[in-house]
Order: structure tokens, then C-alpha cells, then sequence
């Protein structure tokens, strides 16, 4: 027994060491070719995440949820003293476990309607949690986990549009036409009007109804070009020597796509998140941005300029 707990160990040590230098390659290929300090880019990301939840709570974008009003604003609250916090460097790990917290309240709150969005930005808090990033060497580590999570999110949007099979005949975006005007308004154009008229006396929710399907070569190529330029981008963005060029193109797509739907928060977390793939630090100037981009989101709705998610 006494000889054999050295080799085991021995063995134990071979084994994990072998782990870390796959996850060392796995990590490196989404790394920046030259390291260089990243926690400032950290520091201000965080700060726009936690904007981003504060807004989001504050102006009720989220799914139905089964949370009393009163138990919603006082998560706001909570959101907006975690963002607050950011601003004091020792209250900032207490202030990403915070916003964690809150989220996981509204995971439970919205279950099972949660949407797709929620489950990203707990991710995001989650991979902050755990690496931290308060140190050089971690900040680069978290910096190559979130591109890689990014990639993976992008590329598995693609294959679940592939599985679905909504995306093939258009039939996904002409739904989405039906129920969401603000959503035709902005790609209806592709369609004749005569076709449109067709589609738009169907109704979604009876069963028989359809076929959902188009004989526009147009609307036929927009469809199909989505979960094709998703399971292509990551490569795009994860190659260093496509990586600026892929996020300009990809927060155009982002911008298309949910400028379209309306859907004006994903846009901004996607925004945050791909500036993250820039070699240099972008976001030296986002919180100013962000900000701004909020409080006119805000506005909007105030003002009953609908539809914006």
C-alpha cells in the first residue's frame, strides 16, 4: 500500500497534466496572438453587462413571469445596487455574485418560457463567478472562454435551425411575419403582394392550416442564409486572421436580423460580447455608449414606441 500511493499519484498528476495542455489548446486558439492586459477591457464589460440586466428589469423585457410586481422591482433594485457596486474594485466580485443571484431568480421566475437570452447571460455571470479575471493571466483565460462560448452558441443556432427544418421553405420567417407586423414591415418587401395576402390570412395557431411556404427565391435565400452564416461565423471570428473583419460582419448581421424583430436588448448583449473578439480593447468607450443606447431605449417606451423586446 505504502508503494503503491506514489506511482497512483504519480499517474494522477500524468493524466491531469495531459487535461490542462488540451485545455490550454483548446483556450489558445481564441486567445489574442499578442497577450496584453485585459482586465480593463473586463472591468468595463462587466459594467455593461450588468447596465444591460439593470435595463432589462427595469423595463420589463423579459418573458412572462410568475414573479409578483412587487418581487420584480425590487430585483431591479437589486440589479442596479450590483451595478452600482462595479464602481468600488473590492465590491466587485460581491457584485457579479449579486447580479448571478438576481438572474437565477428570473430563470425560476420565467421557467419554463425562459428565452434563449436569459440562459447566455447567466453564462456570461457564471464564467465571471468562477474565473474571476481580477488577475492578468485570468482575464485572458476568461476572455478566450467567452469567445469560444460565443462560437458555440452561434454554431449550435445554426444546427437547431438545421434540425427544426423551419428555415428550409421559409417557414419560420413567414410565422414570424404573421404574428409580428413589426416583423413583416421589415422583410415583407420580399415577398409579391399577392403572395403576402395569401400568407397573411393564415392563422398560426390552427392546426392544417398552411402550407407555410414561399415561392420567393429572395425570402428563400434570406431564410436559408441564417443558420448558414451561423455555423460558418465562428470559425471566422475564432481565426485570428478573419477576426476583425468577422465582427463588423457579424453585428450586422445581429443588427439585421433583430433590428427586424425588434429585439433591441439581444442586439445590445451581442454587441457586448463581440467587442470582446476585437485584438484591441474596444471597449474603452462602450459604458458611455451603452448607456446612452439605454436611456433612449427607454425613452421609446415611454413614449410608446412599441414593439421593442
Amino acid at each position: 500500500m505504502l508503494t503503491a500511493m506514489p506511482v497512483a499519484t504519480s499517474e494522477g498528476s500524468r493524466v491531469l497534466g495531459g487535461i490542462d495542455r488540451w485545455i490550454d489548446r483548446f483556450l489558445a486558439l481564441a486567445a489574442d496572438p499578442r497577450p496584453f492586459d485585459r482586465r480593463p477591457t473586463l472591468r468595463t464589460f462587466e459594467k455593461v453587462l450588468l447596465l444591460h440586466l439593470s435595463a432589462r428589469l427595469w423595463y420589463g423585457a423579459f418573458a412572462p413571469s410568475s414573479i409578483s410586481d412587487v418581487g420584480q422591482t425590487w430585483m431591479s433594485y437589486a440589479m442596479t445596487l450590483c451595478f452600482a457596486m462595479l464602481f468600488v474594485k473590492r465590491l466587485a466580485p460581491l457584485a457579479i455574485g449579486g447580479a448571478f443571484c438576481v438572474m437565477l431568480v428570473a430563470l425560476w421566475g420565467t421557467f419554463p418560457m425562459t428565452s434563449n437570452h436569459l440562459f447566455l447571460e447567466l453564462w456570461t455571470l457564471l464564467l465571471l463567478v468562477v474565473i474571476g479575471g481580477h488577475e492578468e493571466a485570468e482575464a485572458r483565460v476568461w476572455v478566450a472562454a467567452m469567445r469560444w462560448s460565443v462560437a458555440i452558441m452561434l454554431f449550435y443556432t445554426g444546427v437547431q435551425k438545421v434540425l427544426y427544418g423551419a428555415y428550409f421553405s421559409g417557414q419560420f420567417l413567414i410565422v414570424e411575419m404573421i404574428l409580428k407586423p413589426e416583423f413583416s414591415s421589415s422583410i415583407g418587401w420580399m415577398l409579391s403582394p399577392e403572395e403576402w395576402e395569401r400568407l397573411r390570412l393564415l392563422i398560426p395557431n390552427i392546426v392544417g392550416v398552411g402550407p407555410y411556404k414561399t415561392s420567393s427565391l429572395l425570402l428563400l435565400l434570406a431564410s436559408n442564409s441564417v443558420y448558414l452564416f451561423e455555423m460558418s461565423a465562428p470559425v471566422l471570428l475564432l481565426w485570428e486572421r478573419t477576426r476583425r473583419a468577422a465582427v463588423l460582419v457579424v453585428f450586422a448581421f445581429v443588427v439585421a436580423i433583430q433590428g427586424g424583430a425588434r429585439e433591441v436588448f439581444f442586439a445590445g448583449l451581442m454587441a457586448n460580447l463581440l467587442m470582446l473578439f476585437w485584438p484591441a480593447n474596444a471597449h474603452r468607450y462602450a459604458l458611455p455608449v451603452f448607456s446612452v443606447v439605454y436611456v433612449v431605449i427607454g425613452l421609446a417606451r415611454a413614449f410608446y414606441v412599441g414593439g421593442l423586446r
